[in-house]
């Protein structure tokens, strides 16, 4: 394609990269909610028995809410409503590091349809020497239903939250 046949292009390649902005954005207001909710176990004699620290990757942070809500404590009644939305989060787990720290590249097909893919490189999960390429190849609008389900997991998750503080903003 020749740069005036690209041209016809720039207003998908914004979108892609709203919808880029978008993923990230409601990735981190899930994590936050995590965080919030480790946070609160941890000024709670009611979770003792539970591992004490702070978990860093998602993932772990993921496994200690459940196990916090599981608990007898005062995070035990909101169990019904986040366990289903955890669950949808996890599916977001790993297209989010390809897609907050990977390559992209615009597509084009033949038919006129654009996609985007994501490329990025990772440590093998196993421990092996050879690392791994991960490779995410998204229509538009496939892309354009991720984002549209994760904010609407993170619009649920946002308001469980603030039930939790009593309906005060996350932060005080």
């Amino acid at each position: 394609m020749n740069n005036a046949e690209l041209e016809q292009y720039h207003p998908e390649v914004d979108r892609v990269l709203h919808l880029r902005g978008w993923f990230i954005h409601c990735f981190a207001q899930i994590e936050f909610m995590l965080g919030e909710l480790i946070s609160v176990s941890l000024a709670s004699h009611h979770y003792d028995h539970l591992d004490r620290t702070f978990p860093f990757g998602v993932s772990q942070r993921i496994d200690r809410v459940e196990k916090i809500l599981a608990a007898s404590g005062p995070l035990a009644p909101f169990e019904g409503d986040l366990g289903p939305l955890l669950s949808a989060f996890k599916k977001s787990v790993e297209d989010r590091n390809v897609i907050a720290h990977g390559y992209s590249e615009f597509h084009v097909g033949t038919d006129g349809t654009c996609a985007v893919r994501f490329l990025k490189w990772q440590r093998d999960p196993k421990g092996h020497r050879h690392n791994q390429l991960y490779d995410v190849y998204l229509p538009v609008e496939h892309l354009q239903k991720d984002v549209e389900s994760l904010c609407e997991l993170a619009d649920k998750c946002m308001s469980i939250l603030s039930k939790i503080r009593g309906g005060s903003p996350p932060v005080q």
